[in-house]
């Protein structure tokens, strides 16, 4: 027989056992957790990491951006039929007259490309890609535009386009290559030539582009 001395002193032991158990598992179960708590850290992290490599490495293109224009500020100024504006009214290899030049003297003056249409701009601080279609460093404040016709034909790279808006006139040269051609318009003014032909923000307008 066991005094009640033993006893006690068993049962005490088996608590005891019993204590330090339970102090383990919990011990074990907290460590998984913040386990677990570090892994999804550093998975997040890992996203973050490759979501911002993503935009230092492939910065929105002309044509984004128009895309980007579309859909932020709607057409401001809308033309009737505008898809058939924007493709039948891109005359190539045609011939006209300017009353501007004095020197032309009635005499017609040939021009490669003439189109009505509308046009968007770009350049307002939006990560655009250091270099242009044609090669050149991009410069917001620079007075050029960008065409379709550069997506397919580097040959008018460099070539001088008398556009007009709104009455005023400018010459800007071609330098870079949109916007989307699905997007039914004719040119991508930089911010200084928007600037040039009094448009001060970003928007969607109306112009008449012509070069020879």
């Amino acid at each position: 027989m066991k005094t009640q001395r033993e006893l006690a002193h068993e049962i005490d032991g088996k608590d005891g056992l019993l204590n330090r158990s339970k102090s383990y598992y919990m011990k074990r179960e907290a460590t998984r957790f913040q386990s677990a708590v570090v892994y999804i850290c550093i998975f997040l992290l890992g996203i973050l990491f490759l979501l911002a490599t993503w935009g230092v490495f492939n910065p929105p293109t002309a044509e984004d951006m128009a895309a980007y224009y579309e859909y932020q500020y709607g057409e401001i100024e809308t033309v009737e039929a505008s898809t058939e504006v924007a493709t039948t009214e891109m005359v190539e290899d045609t011939t006209s007259t300017t009353k501007d030049d004095p020197g032309a003297s009635g005499e017609a003056t040939e021009y490669s490309y003439v189109a009505h249409g509308q046009a968007s701009t770009y350049g307002w601080g939006e990560k655009l890609n250091p270099k242009t279609s044609c090669g050149q460093d991009f410069n917001p404040s620079v007075v050029a535009i960008a065409v379709p016709r550069v997506l397919t034909d580097k040959s008018v790279c460099g070539k001088v386009a008398e556009v007009t808006y709104n009455g005023n006139t400018i010459l800007a040269e071609i330098w870079d290559g949109g916007p989307n051609p699905n997007l039914h318009r004719i040119a991508d003014l930089t911010r200084g030539a928007a600037e040039a032909l009094g448009i001060m923000s970003p928007t969607v307008f109306t112009i008449d582009i012509k070069w020879r």
